[in-house]
C-alpha cells in the first residue's frame, strides 16, 4: 500500500459537566447496507457506503438524501468529514489524522454547503463532488461523512448526560495507478490463521505456519463456526467473496458456507466468521421445543469420521486463495454412556448365557 504514513488517533474533548455519547449506525463496516434508518434519531440517510474508483484529475458527482422523520418539528443538520481506518480485526473503525499529501478531505466539494435545515417530513439532497488532484498518489483512501442534528446552547445545560446522535456514510475511494510500473500487486491476500469451533464451544486454532494445508485434530461434536484471519497484501481494498465447502471422507459435499461480504483493507488483517448451518424450526409449545432440542442434539452428534474444509477466497484480477483443512469429528462424550451401557448388557448376556438358555428352553417346554 502506497499510503505509508503514520496515523494518529485523536480524541474529542467534552464539556466538564456534559457527557456526549456518539451513536453511529455504520461505524463498523461489517455489512454493506442499502439504507440507513434512524427513526429514534429523528433523521435518516439514503446511503451508508459509497465505493468508487477514480483516476487522478477526474471527478465523481454524487448525492445523499437526508430525511427528517419528524412530522412536527424542523431539524437543522450539520455534516463533518474525517479520515478513518480499521481499528481491529473485528472490523471496527477509528478516526485518524493523515499527512497532507494523503488528505482526501480536500477532494470533497459541496454545492450548497455542509448544513441543511429540514422541515417536518422533508427530504433534501446533499450534493457533492469528489475531485482528486492530478498529483494524487495511487492507493486506497477512507473518508467518513458524519451527520448530526444541531442543538441550541440550552441543550447542554444541566447535570444529566446528553446524547448527540450521529449517522455516518463511509467512503471507500480507489485512486488508480495509470498503468505505472509498480512492484506491488494491486490485489492479494494471505491466510494468517484459522480456527474451528464445535457445538461444545471447543476451539481448534491453526497459525499461519501450518497453512494452507493442515490437520486441525479432533472435534467433539459437529462443526459450529469457522473463523478465518485474512491479510490483504495488495495495494487496494476489496470485498471478500467466496465459500468454504465441507466434505466427508468420501469426497461428498456436506454443506457450503458463503464468505461474509466484508471489506479487506490493504496491510490489515480482517477476521471473517462463518456459521455452519443449523437446524431451523418454529416452536408452538413446550413439546415442540423439546422434540426439536432432542432431534438437534442427536443430529449434531451423528457426524463421525474425517472431514475436510476447503476454503476459496476470490481475489480481483488474481487466482483464488485456497486452503484445505482436515479434521475429525468424534462425539465420544455423547456416545460414551451408551457404549458403556451396551458393553455392560453384552457382558451380562455372555455371563448369564447358560441360565438364559435354560430358562428359554423351559419357557418353550423343551
Amino acid at each position: 500500500m502506497l499510503r505509508n504514513t503514520k496515523m494518529h488517533k485523536f480524541t474529542k474533548t467534552c464539556h466538564i459537566r456534559t457527557v456526549i455519547f456518539l451513536v453511529c449506525f455504520v461505524f463498523s463496516y461489517n455489512f454493506v447496507l442499502s439504507y440507513v434508518s434512524a427513526q429514534s434519531l429523528g433523521f435518516s440517510l439514503s446511503k451508508s457506503i459509497v465505493d468508487i474508483e477514480l483516476l487522478p484529475g477526474t471527478s465523481f458527482n454524487g448525492n445523499i438524501q437526508v430525511v427528517n422523520n419528524s412530522k412536527d418539528a424542523a431539524l437543522p443538520i450539520s455534516m463533518l468529514l474525517d479520515h478513518f481506518d480499521q481499528k481491529d480485526e473485528a472490523g471496527d473503525i477509528d478516526f485518524v489524522n493523515v499527512t497532507p499529501e494523503l488528505n482526501a478531505l480536500s477532494w470533497f466539494q459541496f454545492k450548497q454547503g455542509k448544513e441543511l435545515v429540514l422541515n417536518p417530513g422533508e427530504t433534501k439532497n446533499l450534493v457533492f463532488t469528489i475531485e482528486p488532484p492530478k498529483t494524487a498518489l495511487p492507493g486506497s483512501y477512507y473518508v467518513i461523512m458524519r451527520f448530526s442534528p444541531l442543538f441550541g446552547e440550552g441543550f447542554f445545560i444541566g447535570e444529566s448526560a446528553r446524547q448527540v446522535p450521529q449517522i455516518g456514510v463511509l467512503f471507500f475511494i480507489k485512486i488508480a495507478d495509470l498503468g505505472l510500473d509498480v512492484p506491488r500487486e494491486k490485489y492479494g491476500a494471505r491466510l494468517m490463521g484459522l480456527a474451528l469451533q464445535d457445538r461444545n464451544n471447543k476451539v481448534k486454532t491453526l497459525g499461519e505456519a501450518l497453512l494452507p494445508i493442515a490437520n486441525a485434530g479432533i472435534l467433539e461434536t459437529a462443526l459450529q463456526k469457522i473463523e478465518l484471519r485474512i491479510l490483504n497484501t495488495g495495494r487496494y481494498y476489496f470485498i471478500a467473496s467466496g465459500q468454504v465447502i465441507i466434505k466427508n471422507w468420501l469426497g461428498g459435499t456436506v454443506y457450503k458456507i458463503e464468505l461474509p461480504k466484508k471489506y479487506l483493507l490493504p496491510d490489515r488483517v480482517r477476521k471473517l466468521e462463518l456459521d455452519a448451518p443449523a437446524i431451523q424450526a418454529e416452536f408452538s409449545g413446550f413439546f415442540d421445543r423439546f422434540r426439536h432440542t432432542l432431534y438437534a442434539t442427536l443430529y449434531n452428534n451423528t457426524f463421525f469420521g474425517p472431514y475436510t474444509a476447503e476454503i476459496n477466497l476470490d481475489i480481483p484480477e488474481q487466482k483464488p486463495l485456497t486452503a484445505a483443512i482436515s479434521f475429525w469429528v468424534v462425539p465420544w462424550k455423547f456416545w460414551m454412556p451408551f457404549l458403556i451401557i451396551m458393553v455392560a448388557v453384552i457382558w451380562l448376556l455372555v455371563k448369564l448365557r447358560h441360565r438364559l438358555r435354560l430358562a428359554f428352553f423351559t419357557l418353550i417346554g423343551r
